[in-house]
């Protein structure tokens, strides 16, 4: 809501690299950001786009 939030940044090359594993991405629309109405945080990974998995450790 404006109240809690009423100005927010958007890198948009940024921002369009990091949604590349979600289902659903966030644009701004005529300077508003719609925040998602689901439960929880609003990501979900697009499973399909998961070529492999693995843990990664820097020692």
């Amino acid at each position: 809501s404006p109240a809690v939030c009423p100005m927010l940044e958007y890198l948009v090359l940024a921002n369009e690299m990091k949604q590349w594993f979600h289902t659903t991405t966030y644009k701004p629309e005529n300077g508003l950001v719609r925040l998602p109405t689901d439960p929880g945080l609003g990501v979900a990974l697009d499973e399909s786009k998961i070529v492999s998995q693995q843990e990664l450790n820097w020692e």
